[in-house]
């Protein structure tokens, strides 16, 4: 049986939502006091790791810089010897790169019956359908449920 076909008359569906905020209420509640703990126990471990994670920060930082300049320094010696294994563990592979102007790959994909190809930007698309009334678009009111961040159990 569903919600539905419980709802008889008003109180009926005054106890119904009365029940569902009530449980929504309660585990609100549970959730905020699991966050507060968890909240707590991170601030304690980060403050008594406070030095490890800055100095994790700094070597994360150090090791980018470093694997950077390796790539860059590797693409110099593969520009002037070819070698494309210069080091053990240091490899170049070629990949292709492309280049091209937005508005010309979209007029070929119109122009080659490829619209396939071209992506709607769908908010954009869904708010200028709703002004213009458009033939092919069904606009519908449906329901959409706020809920209160501070709920009242009457």
């Amino acid at each position: 049986m569903s919600m539905t076909e419980k709802i008889v008359g008003q109180d009926s569906i005054a106890d119904v939502l009365r029940d569902h905020i009530r449980h929504v209420v309660n585990l609100r509640e549970l959730v905020a006091e699991r966050k507060l703990i968890l909240d707590a126990a991170k601030r304690d471990w980060e403050d008594l790791h406070d030095e490890e994670i800055r100095l994790l920060q700094v070597r994360r930082a150090d090791l980018a810089i470093a694997e950077d300049a390796l790539r860059k320094a590797t693409v110099e010696v593969f520009k002037v010897t070819g070698n494309k294994h210069p080091a053990q563990g240091v490899d170049v592979r070629m990949t292709r790169q492309i280049a091209y102007s937005e508005e010309d790959a979209i007029r070929w994909a119109i122009n080659h019956g490829h619209t396939d190809l071209l992506k709607l930007k769908y908010t954009l698309f869904e708010k200028v359908a709703k002004v213009l009334g458009l033939d092919f678009v069904t606009v519908t009111e449906v329901p959409a449920v706020t809920i209160a961040r501070e709920l009242v159990v009457e």
